[in-house]
């Protein structure tokens, strides 16, 4: 079979350099938010922040394979004070119940019951590689993690006990894990979307296969987002019972290092995706319309994102912080 001439015909080229022009142009905007990009006093990456009811918040840094660090601030993230040192890095911090904790690449969980003044470590048997972890309202600690994209694995920890119980292992690297009032758990990983009505102890995978899912957000008991590495966005509206996809994945003319890291929303309509590259996407309709914006303070690799509203907390590689203001 001979070659098919048209597609090196020079109108061809001209037609999808113009197209890609076109979609580029139509899929970016000014966001028309302040913002101030923040750099914090380590050149670590930033793989989590957290803020509870007024002012004060924490942010954790750190790799697997480099030390880590807890800063704290008492006004509203424009300035950072060390809280702890850690030898090794810390991958996620979660305060609820009145109770912060943090779990640390390798096998600790670190508790606190007066605000970070002090901690209790809780060690797990074995090494493992946590990416997040989250409180349920009965003080019962899940941590989530895998590696090597065909190994996952969940653990508890309860209140009054020493050890990090394994409660479950997946043929899925695992990636986050979100948890709703209403009692239900939801986590994410490779090629894999999986929820439990039962604390944890079982997990039943939905039907969606594809992306590597790094992120799931839940900003009302029944409405959801599940995010992927590519860019692939998928929603429910009913608590999980079905998804759709919203967005689809990086297009032919994306960059191949654009990979996205993290999602939040403010309410069930209006939410940020965020990557390498300073990519910063919204929506402001659910998920059917989605916008890059252009004029943001600053450059970075982004790697996570947390919304206290009106502000938005987006961490970055080398220690940067973007704070945008969201009003």
């Amino acid at each position: 079979m001979g070659l098919n001439k048209n597609m090196y015909n020079p109108k061809w080229i001209i037609l999808l350099v113009v197209s890609s022009l076109w979609w580029t142009a139509c899929t970016t905007e000014p966001s028309g938010y302040r913002s101030q990009m923040i750099q914090l006093p380590t050149d670590l990456p930033v793989t989590d922040i957290c803020f509870h009811k007024g002012d004060t918040g924490w942010l954790s840094v750190g790799t697997l394979f480099t030390d880590g660090a807890l800063f704290e601030s008492t006004n509203r993230g424009n300035s950072w004070r060390l809280l702890q040192s850690t030898a090794v890095g810390v991958n996620s911090i979660d305060n609820s119940n009145n109770q912060l904790s943090y779990s640390q690449s390798g096998n600790t969980l670190q508790r606190s019951a007066d605000g970070g003044n002090t901690f209790v470590g809780h060690i797990a048997l074995a090494w493992w590689k946590w990416t997040e972890h989250i409180k349920l309202p009965n003080g019962t600690a899940i941590l989530v993690g895998g590696e090597n994209f065909g190994r996952g694995f969940v653990h508890q920890h309860q209140l009054g006990q020493v050890p990090l119980v394994l409660t479950d292992t997946f043929e899925h690297e695992l990636k986050d894990i979100a948890y709703t009032p209403n009692g239900k758990l939801y986590l994410v990983g490779y090629g894999l979307i999986a929820q439990s009505n039962d604390e944890g102890n079982t997990w039943e995978a939905s039907s969606v296969v594809g992306d590597f899912f790094v992120a799931v957000d839940f900003p009302t008991n029944t409405v959801g987002y599940v995010l992927g590495k590519y860019g692939t966005v998928y929603k429910t509206i009913n608590a999980g019972g079905d998804w759709s996809a919203v967005r689809t994945g990086n297009s032919l003319f994306a960059d191949a290092k654009d990979q996205f890291t993290d999602m939040a929303f403010w309410n069930n309509e209006e939410g940020l995706l965020i990557g390498t590259q300073n990519n910063v996407w919204r929506t402001r309709d659910g998920g059917k319309n989605w916008k890059k914006l252009t004029d943001l303070t600053g450059w970075a690799n982004f790697e996570s994102i947390t919304i206290d509203y009106p502000q938005a907390y987006l961490g970055g590689q080398d220690g940067k912080l973007l704070v945008i203001d969201l009003e």
